[in-house]
Order: structure tokens, then sequence, then C-alpha cells
């Protein structure tokens, strides 16, 4: 072998010694890494929005692997563990789906009814009532002959069991102050659905009172119905 060919052979061996010592680095890496980060989980994750009590269906979620030493605890993997479950509170997109996230969907008691009305937005306390919310009803009655207009409380403390998204109203005219409504779902008494029936079929406006889980005052007759030239009676 003359000095070029030896040359060659040390600078070829030399090349080899490099890569395979990379490799290695690399490798080395590679195990550090997974050894930190431990064996993966596979966990379900919303890929919308979700508000409160609204349910979760399988078409809301993805899988994704994350490590399992950062998986929440009660993390679900597979949508069969929702079972009838829903948000326990508006859960933006990307939150990993875990038991503490979920809650039993509000129910009717005996002899309840779900009973839905449309709602103005604006009069439906901005928008803020979710499922699960209890609020007082009021009803604005235009005046007709000598019988001047009123407003009154028709039902207090009603627990609303569901609110759909809006829609457009389809006769502008029926006592609401847009075009759109939204359908709102209550759980009454029959005695209490037939008054609100007739509030929602022959009021000028009906209004959403928004009360505190503490308030559970119990407004008397007498203040629950106001005409301009006689005040509350």
């Amino acid at each position: 072998m003359n000095p070029r060919q030896r040359r060659g052979a040390l600078l070829l061996a030399a090349s080899i010694v490099g890569a395979l010592a990379v490799l290695g680095a690399v490798v080395s890496y590679v195990s550090d890494v997974q050894s930190q980060l431990g064996p993966m989980q596979t966990v379900l994750q919303l890929d919308r929005d979700l508000d409160r009590y609204e349910p979760i269906r399988p078409r809301d979620l993805e899988e994704v692997e994350i490590p399992q030493r950062w998986a929440p605890d009660g993390a679900l993997g597979a949508a069969d563990d929702l079972g009838t479950l829903v948000a326990a509170s508006d859960l933006p997109a990307g939150t990993v789906i875990q038991r503490g996230v979920l809650t039993e969907p509000p129910e009717i008691a005996p002899r309840e009814r779900e009973f839905a009305i449309l709602v103005s937005p604006e009069t439906g306390v901005g928008g803020k009532i979710q499922a699960g919310d209890v609020v007082d009803v009021y009803a604005t009655f235009a005046g007709q002959g000598d019988e001047p207009p009123r407003s009154e409380l028709v039902l207090q403390a009603v627990r609303i069991v569901d609110i759909a998204p809006a829609v457009e109203q389809a006769d502008p005219d029926a006592g609401f102050a847009s075009n759109t409504a939204v359908p709102v779902t209550f759980a009454l008494n029959a005695d209490d659905a037939l008054v609100l029936a007739y509030a929602e079929s022959f009021a000028s406006e009906v209004r959403l009172g928004l009360r505190t889980a503490a308030d559970t005052e119990d407004i008397p007759d007498a203040r629950r119905r106001y005409v301009l030239e006689e005040g509350l009676r």
C-alpha cells in the first residue's frame, strides 16, 4: 500500500468511527428522552368548545397519545367511557376529558314536565343563563279596553333544563324584541306549564330574571304585579 492509499484508508476509518459515535449519541439521546417520558397513553381531547351541561358526542372528540406521566387523573381513553355524562362547565377546545370535568345531566323530578318556549336573546338575561340555572319569569301584557298595561311575575324559581342554539323567529311580531329567539326548556309542574304557555301566547314580552343559588325568597302576591297607575299590587 502506497502512502496515498494509506491516507485514504485512515480517512475512511476515521469517518466510520465518527458515524458510529454520532449514531451512538442519537440512540443515547432517544433512550434518555423515552426514559423521561415513560409509556404513552391514549386520551380523549375536545376538538370544539362545549357549553355547560352540553352532551359530549363522539364526533366532538379526538384520540391523542400523550406521556402517561402527563395524563390527568381520571382521564378517559374511549368514548364509551362517557356514558350519559355531560360537561360540568364551559370547556374550551383542546381540553383533555377526565372525570372531574363531567357531571350527570340535569334531570326532571317525578310529575315535572320539560316545557320549552322561545326567549329573546336580549330579554333572556343577556345570554347569561345556562342549563341548571334558576330564574323568575316576568311577562308584560298590553292593555285592552279599560285594562291598563301591566307587568307580572308569572313564575318564580323555575329551573332551566336546556338551552338550544338561537333560531330565526318565524314571526317578528310574536312578542319579542328581535327576529332571533333562543329555545329555553324549563322543568315545570303541570300548573306552571299552563301559566308559562299563557304568558308566551298572550304577553307582549317575556323576560327571565336570573337568581343566585342562595336566593330562595318567595315573592308574595302583592309584589308580583305592577300597573303604572296603581303601583305594585
